[in-house]
């Protein structure tokens, strides 16, 4: 990664004071800003600064951006550092978190099993220093007790890690039981202990507790949900993911920062023939029928050509959608996308807009992101005006089919009218 070569902004030579910096790097952290704040703690540290929160959290960066072993080496340095002691209990749970990432990355068998016990050596060892306070890292050290059973590991001192696991999460759970009713972290180890004691509705119950009196942000949100999904292993499918999972997402993708990928067997065929004999679903009565398997897939097929408009930093503004150009007038290229003008050019600058197409890629990890190269035609927003962009991009999504526009309208008595 570069390193800055110049200031720090607003004319400012100097690198800012150890008072200052420590905000910048919370709200960069919190709205899932990784690769900023990797930047920024760069640059701390190529200003010769040795402030050991400042070595922490890069090495806590540089997980986030999918590279535990160096982090490893990095927060290996912090725990053993004496003049770092304020930092030991944050840079031993991100070890733990390291190992964890290493097993869930590595396939020989060997390797997995060595970097899950040292995960739980160092999750369990710093937790019971301080039970009462280190909650959080008691239930990572639940959670990995509870993988090493489902692999069928052994761990020393752990003949049956699964029980083990299991009443360690009620001891958790006592923890937290005496911490403040807002206590962000508290409040998501008390859902994932509940989901350790197979409690489904406790595990409900302390979800909508948590959303509600935490108002958790991205960055919390996250990392539940990836704890939730990795080392628990739940999924859509099933109790208890089939109800946590989708409150988290929402939730997630409200928030600055948020953004949610779904796994691609999630929306697949065999999905929906497991909802079909889902205990969830009911019988409608009176007029309301349930959609066709055609009316469906076509509004996946649909979902390809919708776009997301993001800042740079990857911040929702609005959405857009691809459609034929000659369905709007001859002169317009072959494939155009559509957009309301308060989002752009009035939410955000036309050279500032990112593109993102979601739906269109294998994975719905990587967006397909394009920039705008011409304004062909808008309204503004102002009633009563169209509210209406049209636009044409650097490229295109491959194999998006664009979305087809109605040749009549709706009246408000439910009839169509033919279009003028």
């Amino acid at each position: 990664m570069p390193r800055p070569t110049s200031s720090w902004g607003c004319g400012r030579a100097q690198p800012p004071s150890p008072q200052e910096y420590p905000p910048v790097l919370e709200a960069l952290r919190d709205h899932r800003r990784y690769a900023a704040l990797e930047q920024v703690l760069d640059g701390l540290l190529s200003a010769d600064t040795t402030d050991p929160e400042v070595v922490r959290r890069f090495g806590q960066a540089q997980i986030e951006q999918g590279h535990p072993a160096a982090a490893l080496a990095i927060l290996t340095a912090v725990a053993a550092d004496p003049a770092a002691r304020s930092q030991w209990v944050e840079a031993r749970a991100s070890i733990g978190r390291c190992h964890k990432e290493l097993f869930l990355r590595t396939v020989d068998p060997v390797r997995r099993a060595a970097e899950l016990r040292q995960a739980i050596t160092t999750y369990l060892g710093s937790y019971l220093e301080e039970p009462d306070e280190r909650h959080w890292l008691g239930i990572n050290a639940v959670a990995v007790l509870a993988q090493a059973a489902r692999e069928g590991i052994d761990v020393p001192d752990h003949p049956d890690p699964g029980e083990d696991g299991r009443r360690l999460a009620g001891d958790v759970l006592d923890a937290v039981s005496r911490r403040p009713a807002r206590d962000t972290w508290a409040l998501a180890t008390a859902v994932e202990a509940m989901v350790a004691k197979g409690d489904t509705k406790g595990a409900e119950r302390r979800l909508e507790k948590y959303i509600v009196k935490a108002k958790p942000n991205a960055f919390a949100l996250n990392a539940l949900l990836r704890q939730l999904t990795e080392i628990w292993e739940l999924d859509v499918t099933t109790p208890p993911g089939s109800t946590l999972l989708p409150q988290l997402r929402s939730e997630l993708l409200r928030k600055t920062g948020g953004q949610v990928s779904l796994d691609p067997h999630e929306l697949r065929a065999e999905r929906l023939e497991h909802l079909a004999g889902s205990e969830h679903l009911e019988k409608v009565l009176g007029f309301d029928r349930f959609q066709t398997l055609n009316w469906y897939v076509k509004g996946l097929e649909r979902c390809r050509a919708v776009a997301r408009i993001e800042t740079e930093n990857e911040d929702g503004i609005g959405t857009r959608f691809l459609v034929r150009g000659e369905d709007l007038a001859p002169d317009l290229p072959e494939l155009v996308l559509m957009t309301n003008r308060h989002v752009i050019p009035e939410g955000l600058a036309i050279d500032e807009a990112v593109v993102c197409f979601h739906a269109a890629a294998a994975d719905t990890s990587e967006a397909q992101r394009f920039r705008v190269v011409r304004q062909w035609w808008y309204r503004p927003s102002q009633s009563p005006e169209l509210d209406t962009t049209i636009l044409e991009l650097d490229g295109l999504p491959s194999d998006v089919a664009p979305v087809p526009i109605a040749t009549r309208v709706p009246n408000l008595q439910g009839e169509s009218t033919p279009r003028a």
